[in-house]
């Protein structure tokens, strides 16, 4: 599934379709709407040295998420599930802001609950550890509460390893 995300994301910001916003916010709570979350601060080079191994800063986009966007969406459900995540993804991205290099789609690694072996998703990355500028998205806070209130997910952006393979 991870291949089938990965190898739209690119076609998919390429599109000029007009931007869908996300509809029934009723049942959600809304932790992007707190006006006193803050980003974590980050200090020390240590953070990312060479000895350092990659990781991306933003939100794990993983199917279960995508069906709750297709409802969103207001996407047909006599699609099949994998036609429903495809759509959800495409608009999605169609959804955030203009890529200015502020955003980037990347594959990370994660570990479920569920699952005891590491799996590979989409990441919605906002910032790098690779050196002291890319790191600087991780402390945009406006960029980040608008990213946030796009994917209405309950869960705070994270730093997620980089898949180096």
């Amino acid at each position: 599934m991870q291949t089938f995300f990965r190898s739209i994301s690119s076609l998919s910001k390429s599109k000029s379709a007009p931007n869908p916003q996300p509809t029934d916010k009723s049942s959600i709570e809304e932790p992007w709407e707190n006006s006193q979350w803050e980003p974590k601060s980050i200090s020390g080079k240590a953070f990312y040295s060479k000895k350092t191994p990659l990781r991306y800063f933003g939100w794990v986009i993983t199917f279960e998420i995508c069906l709750e966007l297709a409802d969103r969406f207001k996407i047909p459900a006599d699609l099949s599930q994998t036609a429903r995540t495809y759509e959800a993804y495409t608009q999605l991205l169609r959804t955030l802001p203009p890529n200015d290099d502020r955003w980037q789609v990347k594959w990370v690694h994660t570990k479920r609950p569920s699952r005891s072996e590491g799996t590979l998703e989409d990441c919605i990355s906002l910032a790098s550890n690779r050196n002291a500028e890319a790191i600087q998205g991780a402390q945009n806070k406006g960029l980040i509460m608008e990213i946030w209130k796009i994917l209405q997910v309950k869960a705070e952006p994270a730093w997620f390893l980089a898949d180096m393979s």
